[in-house]
Parts: structure tokens; C-alpha cells; sequence
């Protein structure tokens, strides 16, 4: 990971890598139940190359995959008349 400090970082990296990861937690929250059911992160389980969401834990996984689940049941199916 970008973040994780380094042998070769001069002395101001660490500080800036440590700044950067504080408010990326702050703002985003990746451990949070809103965040497993946030429209971002039901996109990326949709999106083949991120399907599995290994950016959350299994606990927030199942809360998307369950959120998604419920979104779905509340979308109307709507078929064209000419089918009907």
C-alpha cells in the first residue's frame, strides 16, 4: 500500500502518509455500516473486476451484498407492452 512508511521516505513522508490516512478514515469511515451501504460501494459489487470488495471486511460485504439484495426486491420490473 502507497501509504505504509518506508525505509527510502525522507523525514516528511511519513508525517504527510500518516496526515493523508487519518482524514482518508475520517471522511470515508471504511470500517462503518453506512459506508457497506453507501451507492459507491454497491456499484463496486457490481463491477466484475471489484465483485468481491476486498476493501471491506466480511461483515461489510454481507451488509452490501444484503443492502443490494433489498434494493433490488424494491425495483418494479417493468416490461413493455408489446410483450405483454
Amino acid at each position: 500500500m502507497c501509504l505504509v512508511v518506508e525505509d527510502t521516505d525522507s523525514s516528511l513522508i511519513p508525517r504527510v502518509k500518516e496526515t493523508i490516512s487519518v482524514e482518508l478514515d475520517k471522511r470515508y469511515q471504511p470500517t462503518s455500516t453506512e459506508t457497506a451501504k453507501s451507492t459507491p460501494v454497491l456499484a463496486s459489487l457490481l463491477d466484475p473486476r471489484y465483485k468481491g470488495l476486498p476493501f471491506l471486511s466480511r461483515d461489510q460485504r454481507k451488509i452490501a451484498e444484503e443492502t443490494l439484495k433489498s434494493r433490488m426486491d424494491e425495483v418494479t420490473l417493468r416490461l413493455p407492452s408489446y410483450i405483454l
